[in-house]
């Protein structure tokens, strides 16, 4: 019997509340039927901005997670362990001081890299024939990292000394990233001339915008929680229940607070307060010019003057060749198979490019003048007639980077002497 009254008066409770919310439903509402509340209210929470979530594959960052941001270099591979700074072959520049065996530094970005990699077999034998020396002696560590652009050779080369490493001649082959890097694509924010390539997007890892990255993270948890739980609702007979609406409502009041909470806290840790930082200050403050590729040219420039001076007070001689670059035009017979394969003449950078690329050239005849050993590499291919670009950016097959070996033995000749 007392079982009986508990179940008639929980009941009977429950049905007063349904009567009591359906009245306050169509008090503040406008409808006596919950179905009809909930409705509205799902409607309202499904077409809210902001609720879906699309990633462009464009707008994701072109480095990945084997990169992380260096103090000094900008970025460098991501180490394995401590005894890893972030560059391939360096175990093998620490043997080489160890066992004295001739030291050739590659510094530069992908292409100065795969040179290193790629030709290294060849780029050993043709040395060790050169200086007299058997292959085994030879040392090929390429200081070089896709990407990379001056400062960052310079930066890298100071680093490398700082730790004592030793070298017996150092090849700096840039230009290309020189010129493109800050031009890449116009859908991304540009940082000072002279910062590392896509430098706002690296230093969006920084702890503020990380705290930014993470609110962000918890109004889309939110904003999809309740989504789920209204299209949840929707499909089930509960929504006739004018106290689960209730309930309902209750509980997305507390998440739209909480939205509320994380959106004043994203506001106040914005982008805007973190811009200078990122995006460092203007090429006239750091004394170059204005125009942007002048300033590019000049940063190219004073990074070799250095290297050169550098390398030079520690009795280490220095080369630097511009690399060569198919949509440099004349430089190379383009038929019609390499073309469908290395040229798009779309590319924001391209140019840019042709553009900057005269300034360097210019600027190179002045190196020379200053008796620096510049080596413009530009017209290497000109009569080379078969494919050797591998790509629309600036990388050769693998047989190009061996065709260009013999333009760098005759520059480390030269230099020498």
């Amino acid at each position: 019997m007392r079982k009986r009254t508990v179940i008639v008066g929980v009941v009977s409770a429950f049905l007063l509340l349904e009567i009591t919310l359906s009245f306050v439903f169509l008090v503040t509402r406008g409808s006596f039927l919950a179905s009809r509340v909930l409705e509205n209210k799902i409607e309202a929470i499904l077409g809210e901005p902001g609720i879906s979530v699309k990633i462009d594959k464009e707008d994701k960052p072109l480095f990945t997670q084997n990169e992380v941001i260096h103090p000094y270099l900008g970025y460098v591979r991501a180490p394995k362990n401590s005894m890893d700074i972030g560059y391939v072959n360096f175990a093998q520049l620490s043997d080489a001081v160890q066992e004295e065996k001739f030291t050739v530094g590659i510094f530069g970005g992908s292409f100065a890299f795969f040179v290193a990699t790629r030709a290294e077999d060849v780029l050993r034998e043709q040395i060790a024939l050169q200086q007299g020396l058997s292959k085994e002696d030879i040392v090929i560590v390429p200081i070089a990292m896709g990407g990379y652009k001056q400062p960052q050779q310079l930066m890298s080369f100071i680093y490398f000394l700082l730790m004592q490493s030793r070298f017996d001649i150092i090849v700096n082959i840039d230009g290309f990233n020189e010129s493109v890097m800050i031009y890449e694509n116009e859908k991304h924010k540009r940082p000072a001339a002279i910062y590392p390539h896509r430098w706002y997007e690296r230093i969006h890892a920084t702890p503020a915008y990380s705290n930014s990255q993470m609110l962000q993270g918890e109004i889309i948890y939110v904003q999809h929680k309740r989504m789920e739980r209204a299209q949840w609702l929707r499909e089930m007979p509960l929504r006739y229940s004018s106290s689960i609406v209730f309930a309902f409502h209750v509980l997305d009041a507390i998440d739209r607070a909480q939205l509320r909470r994380a959106r004043l806290q994203k506001h106040e840790t914005s982008d805007d307060t973190l811009l200078p930082g990122m995006m460092g200050p203007s090429n006239a403050a750091l004394g170059f010019s204005e125009n942007e590729e002048e300033a590019l040219a000049q940063i190219w420039y004073r990074s070799t003057v250095l290297m050169h001076t550098i390398a030079q007070a520690f009795d280490i001689p220095y080369v630097h060749i511009l690399q060569p670059n198919q949509y440099i035009e004349g430089t190379k017979p383009i038929g019609n198979k390499e073309r469908s394969i290395a040229m798009n003449e779309t590319q924001v950078f391209v140019p840019h490019l042709r553009r900057i690329y005269p300034m360097l050239q210019q600027r190179g005849a002045e190196l020379r003048e200053n008796n620096i050993h510049f080596y413009d590499a530009t017209r290497v291919f000109a009569t080379a007639k078969k494919p050797l670009y591998a790509d629309t950016c600036c990388h050769l097959s693998d047989e190009g980077y061996e065709m260009f070996v013999p333009f760098i033995i005759q520059s480390i000749g030269d230099a020498m002497r």
